[in-house]
């Protein structure tokens, strides 16, 4: 979770601080992530309620909340309405920034998703899953959003733990969020560094808590992490 949270973060204030001069959009969870309706957290802020109240929210993302199951009971099992509802405010937007164009009057709801699946495909599973995990919320606020004359869109970036990035998805992601065209290249090899980085951060720690002698083992890792992120070059870029 450290590794996410490192990566998502330098990720969105590199987006905040390299927008267009044009731009008027503003991410809402730069610090940190933020659940949707516990007191104090993403919707009591003023942009949030802009868009939509609380109330209208969750009566437009009911329908398709319900729709999700329950791990935690039996199939087959009544679940109380107001359970859906609970566990709708408790979802924590795992990374997501929200973007309100109050000019334009858009919502950018933005995802990150660290995976490892080495599949050439892994872009699109991860934004698949990405999509699932929402969907209630996704379909809330499009439905809010059409009655109130605001576009809403779903942005997700994927980012290999080795260090690989889409290339031609990224720059679509920085085209939508209104980012200079001439920082798209400098961003994506920050997101790369960053992913190599935390990688080693996270093989260093499960080779020293496997052996007992981080310096050693750490050092070899640390080669093979970066030597690993080779394999992955067609319509990926890396950083060494």
């Amino acid at each position: 979770m450290a590794a996410y949270n490192a990566c998502i973060r330098e990720l969105l204030q590199e987006i905040d601080v390299h927008g267009k001069a044009d731009r008027h959009m503003k991410i809402l969870t730069l610090e940190r992530e933020s659940s949707l309706g516990t007191a104090g957290t993403l919707w009591d802020q003023e942009q949030c309620t802009q868009f939509c109240s609380k109330d209208a929210l969750r009566e437009a993302a009911k329908e398709e909340e319900m729709k999700i199951p329950w791990k935690e009971v039996h199939e087959g099992l009544p679940v109380p309405e107001d359970q859906y509802q609970e566990r709708f405010w408790r979802r924590r937007l795992d990374g997501i920034g929200i973007g309100l164009d109050t000019v334009n009057r858009e919502l950018l709801a933005i995802e990150f998703k660290r995976t490892q699946d080495t599949r050439s495909n892994y872009v699109e599973k991860a934004t698949a899953v990405a999509k699932a995990q929402y969907s209630s919320l996704l379909a809330g606020l499009r439905s809010v959003g059409q009655v109130k004359g605001w576009q809403t869109q779903h942005i997700v970036f994927v980012g290999w733990a080795f260090g690989s990035v889409h290339v031609e998805s990224f720059n679509k992601n920085m085209k939508a969020l209104g980012v200079l065209d001439s920082k798209w290249n400098l961003i994506r090899q920050k997101s790369v560094k960053r992913l190599l980085e935390e990688q080693d951060k996270v093989l260093l720690s499960y080779f020293a808590q496997k052996g007992g002698t981080r310096g050693q083992r750490g050092k070899g890792t640390h080669g093979k992490g970066r030597e690993a992120t080779g394999a992955c070059q067609v319509g990926h870029v890396r950083v060494k």
